[in-house]
């Protein structure tokens, strides 16, 4: 397989973000049957303040999930220090699933399961890993996909020099 990855910077000052489109190619001549892929960041948004490792996360929403009836995935981190510090991986790929937790990503189809069971709208404070999982299912002997996801940093605090 192969993985190839275009980031595009938006250096909005009020909104500052990166989109992020990877592809995968199966370059084997058989069928890889269940694919899935992951990314995952550390938050700690508040660390280089002063404050703390620790961050409120959330799950804003998941694929087809109460008021959600599109395909977005997105989870939401918030420094537990400065509130107005925070930042959100989403996607719209209904394959996808937005979580929070363990920093191993070593068995991303279990964490896309762990993470589907996770409660939208409910925050749970640690030093955790916020991440984006795929489910892809069987990916056809020299077959593509593509991925997009975005993250974005939001903040008010202004620091003086």
């Amino acid at each position: 397989m192969t993985i190839a990855q275009t980031t595009r910077i938006y250096p909005d000052e009020s909104n500052p973000g990166v989109e992020v489109e990877v592809t995968l190619t199966n370059t084997g001549s058989s069928s890889m049957p269940n694919v899935c892929y992951g990314r995952g960041n550390d938050p700690d948004q508040g660390k280089q303040f002063g404050g703390s490792y620790s961050t409120n996360n959330k799950i804003l929403y998941k694929p087809g999930h109460g008021s959600n009836p599109a395909k977005f995935a997105a989870v939401e981190a918030k420094s537990s220090t400065y509130a107005q510090i925070g930042g959100v991986m989403l996607t719209d790929d209904s394959r996808a699933r937005a979580g929070y937790g363990r920093w191993d990503m070593s068995d991303t189809c279990r964490l896309w399961d762990e993470a589907d069971a996770q409660t939208v709208g409910v925050t749970s404070r640690g030093d955790y890993q916020n991440h984006l999982m795929w489910k892809i299912g069987t990916l056809a002997a020299g077959a593509s996909t593509r991925l997009k996801y975005y993250i974005f940093a939001k903040t008010s605090l202004r620091l003086s020099p």
